[in-house]
């Protein structure tokens, strides 16, 4: 009996990690992102090139003609496929930081996304899922304290999460926004924690990749039959009855 015990206890040692690490393979594909609703300043929003994978938006207003600032959001690749649970590269932010007068940057601005999410053979359209970005534009002119004219770009304390779980295939699912990651050339992304604020350093153009992941929310729930669908189930059970009574 005791040799019984320990080997369902050793089998469930065993099932019970491998029960808890496991997640569902989500296909997205046709992502699309928009910049909207931006705050204070004066901008512009556009397709850079002419391209609706990468939206961009400029602001500010220059004293001798030069660059203005802005946001550039490349998307990744699709389509790809991703496991619930696990974070994954979604696009590429870049941020022109130039020099401008005060009082013509914005203060925040949404990004908007749409995707084909593909799970249990079953594909369906979801968005638009809107974030907001927050900028903190500082002072052209600060020395001696260094790096003090860098702007910061920050994602909201709390991270985005979809508002409303959507179904797919029979599950339920959100997505959330985690993190930037400001990765060098040629080095491995792994290796670089997510954080919620990437630095831009002033007279450049800076990018930080953001991450995001889906969260299995579990099986949808079935729509139970509706009061007037009950009521005609039974008047024809009714009928059928009093036909064979006949």
């Amino acid at each position: 009996m005791k040799f019984l015990v320990r080997k369902i206890l050793l089998a469930a040692a065993f099932c019970l990690p491998m029960y808890a690490s496991a997640g569902l393979m989500v296909g997205v594909s046709n992502v699309t992102a928009d910049w909207e609703n931006p705050v204070g300043g004066i901008s512009s929003i556009f397709d850079f090139a002419g391209d609706p994978t990468q939206p961009a938006i400029e602001w500010g207003v220059t004293d001798d003609d030069g660059d203005v600032s802005g946001y550039l959001f490349v998307l990744e690749d699709f389509p790809l496929e991703v496991m619930t649970g696990e974070e994954f590269l979604f696009g590429t932010l870049f941020h022109a930081n130039f020099p401008i007068q005060a009082g013509t940057a914005i203060s925040q601005v949404d990004l908007s996304l749409t995707a084909d999410i593909s799970y249990n053979g079953d594909t369906v359209s979801r968005g638009p899922f809107s974030f907001t970005i927050e900028h903190n534009e500082t002072p052209n002119f600060c020395s001696p304290q260094p790096n003090c004219s860098d702007d910061l770009v920050d994602l909201p304390t709390v991270l985005p999460i979809s508002p409303v779980a959507f179904a797919v295939g029979g599950n339920l699912f959100k997505f959330q926004v985690v993190g930037f990651k400001q990765v060098p050339d040629g080095e491995d992304p792994a290796d670089y924690a997510l954080t919620p604020e990437f630095v831009s350093s002033e007279n450049g153009v800076n990018n930080a990749q953001l991450y995001g992941k889906f969260i299995d929310f579990g099986a949808a729930p079935v729509p139970e039959p509706s009061t007037l669908a009950i009521l005609a189930l039974a008047l024809l059970g009714f009928t059928a009855g009093r036909r064979r009574r006949l």
